[in-house]
């Protein structure tokens, strides 16, 4: 019986979710990506908010590694999902608007960051109130933004500079060599000639 025969797509999403974010904590990237891809499977039985879970996670790999374009794909799909299955007044949501904000300004998109930022704090500060920590947090962010692009600069030269992409490889997973035995945890006993 396969893991699939018992447990929902939901389910299944959340595990691998998690275990991609423990991945992410050891620092394996690759590994965690590769959770997060395969979490992205389960949601085309779906049709719930959860959906976003992986584009979320993977955003946020991507943008933790300076592959801001990447994690700005991945936080934008999950704001869409968020959007079309929660509307704009939700906490999830508004906690997508930010992180599309915060990839928005890696990239130079300063002007639609801070929209974004403003949007994502509203609902925040309506749903949770000014002092949740998380409220919190993304009023932070948003005052550093505001004073590290906004106040020292203007954004007409700021926007006139192009943006470089960082050359960051793309994780892929090694391949497997079919010659190679797996380790079974057992020193081996033989001798080499």
């Amino acid at each position: 019986m396969l893991h699939k025969d018992f447990l929902s797509p939901q389910v299944l999403v959340y595990f691998r979710c998690a275990i991609g974010l423990v991945y992410q904590s050891l620092g394996s990237d690759d590994l965690a990506i590769s959770e997060f891809m395969e979490a992205k499977k389960f949601c085309s039985s779906m049709n719930n908010s959860d959906c976003a879970i992986p584009y979320s996670c993977a955003g946020g790999v991507f943008y933790h590694v300076g592959q801001f374009l990447l994690a700005n794909k991945y936080f934008t799909k999950a704001l869409e999902i968020r959007r079309s299955l929660l509307g704009d007044n939700n906490v999830d949501t508004a906690i997508s608007l930010i992180n599309v904000a915060c990839s928005q300004q890696c990239l130079g998109e300063f002007q639609n960051a801070s929209d974004l930022y403003q949007q994502g704090i509203k609902v925040l500060r309506e749903q949770l109130g000014h002092a949740h920590p998380r409220t919190e947090t993304a009023t932070r962010n948003y005052n550093r933004f505001k004073d590290n692009f906004l106040k020292h600069s203007s954004f007409d030269s700021v926007l006139s500079t192009p943006y470089q992409p960082l050359e960051i490889p793309i994780f892929k997973l090694p391949k497997a060599d079919p010659n190679e035995k797996k380790a079974s945890g057992k020193k081996s006993t033989k001798k080499k000639k």
